[in-house]
């Protein structure tokens, strides 16, 4: 059921026309994911130290912050 959910999640995101930069954490497993044109567009990266975690987490969000404020995405039915 979680594969289908962010097999769908991904799908919609590529076809859609993204240009806004966000970040999302999974702290637990020092993993980040998101969006950034800087980044090659999307990403998940996984992190093996948490000295890399936080430094990768502060440069998005440092480069994040400069963006234009968050377009709202439609509603989108799987």
């Amino acid at each position: 059921m979680t594969d289908f959910i962010r097999g769908c999640l991904a799908g919609f995101l590529e076809a859609s026309e993204w240009t806004t930069p966000f970040v999302k954490e999974v702290r637990s497993d020092l993993i980040l994911f998101g969006y950034h044109p800087d980044w090659g567009g999307f990403f998940e990266r996984a992190y093996q130290s948490q000295e890399g975690y936080e430094a990768a987490l502060a440069h998005l969000r440092r480069h994040i912050s400069e963006q234009p404020e968050e377009r709202k995405l439609e509603e989108f039915d799987c």
